[in-house]
């Protein structure tokens, strides 16, 4: 990161001092009246050798930085971005050095580049929000988030008893020019395309320091729910070394041969992943020791 910051800083440099160069050349041939040509010819050469310095400074740190930030297989696209816009910047300017009229070239590139940028339109908003995660990084590779936008609706589950986003949650595996990829807690892969990212409400679960996970069951009556909430509350408790007040197991609701109970654990964050299946697999378990009947209805 502080090799990038350099490079960025020198070429910056090397920008304004090919800047100064130019204008002090230009001026001082024409103090001295000389030829236009030697005028010429010192241009373009300045243009040439600082041009190719500044370009490849920045890309290189440009490089550096996306391989710095873990994204190693976008780091020579970013560069050769940079490598093209560039180059094509030294190429208008020498043609302006040799009186050449580059208005023309530049109309007909523009026209072309609005043709292109209306054929493309859906790629190119990917691959500048892709270029605007890549700089403000609202996540990392390796953060657990949770996506919230309303391209792709999501029902979420019938409980009425509490708010739910209905999101897409996953771990970030990597941040590309035109998709952005998730690992689901399924295992299975979330290809998002940037342009959706870059417009989405981003939960980053990986910044919090913990959170709370509820998990809903609708045990028989047969199953006496003192024991069960002293035993499910011993279990988390030994399982995740938790305090007895991170851990609240009580009834919301009753019919007529069931009744409602929701399991609250306020946990850290390394244990959100699979805490929901490890508690609802030891919660079965208990209700198959203390149900009457061979399945409990859940």
């Amino acid at each position: 990161m502080e090799s990038s910051a350099k490079l960025f800083a020198y070429a910056f440099a090397l920008l304004v001092i090919s800047i100064v160069l130019a204008s002090a050349l230009y001026y001082l041939y024409a103090f001295l009246n000389l030829p236009t040509i030697y005028r010429t010819a010192a241009l373009v050469v300045l243009i040439i050798v600082l041009g190719m310095l500044v370009v490849e400074t920045f890309s290189k740190s440009i490089y550096l930085y996306a391989t710095s930030k873990r994204a190693e297989r976008e780091a020579n696209t970013f560069r050769n971005i940079i490598r093209l816009i560039g180059y094509s910047i030294v190429i208008i300017l020498l043609l302006s050095a040799v009186n050449v009229n580059v208005t023309g070239v530049l109309i007909g590139a523009g026209f072309l580049g609005i043709v292109i940028g209306l054929a493309a339109q859906s790629t190119l908003s990917n691959i500048f929000s892709g270029l605007s995660i890549f700089a403000a990084r609202p996540f990392e590779i390796g953060d657990r988030i949770t996506f919230i936008t309303w391209q792709y609706s999501k029902q979420p589950p019938s409980y009425p008893h509490e708010a739910f986003p209905p999101g897409y949650s996953g771990t970030v595996v990597n941040v590309g020019l035109i998709f952005t990829e998730l690992k689901g807690a399924d295992g299975k892969p979330i290809t998002v395309p940037n342009n959706i990212i870059n417009q989405a409400l981003i939960i980053n679960n990986h910044k919090a320091k913990g959170g709370k996970t509820n998990i809903y069951l609708e045990l028989d009556k047969s199953v006496p729910f003192d024991t069960f909430r002293e035993r499910i509350t011993k279990e988390i408790m030994k399982r995740y070394k938790l305090k007895r007040s991170a851990i609240n197991v009580m009834i919301f609701n009753v019919s007529a041969n069931t009744y409602h109970v929701t399991i609250e654990v306020w946990h850290t964050r390394e244990d959100e992943e699979k805490i929901e299946s490890n508690i609802l697999n030891g919660a079965l378990k208990i209700i198959s020791v203390l149900s009457k009947r061979k399945q409990p209805n859940i």
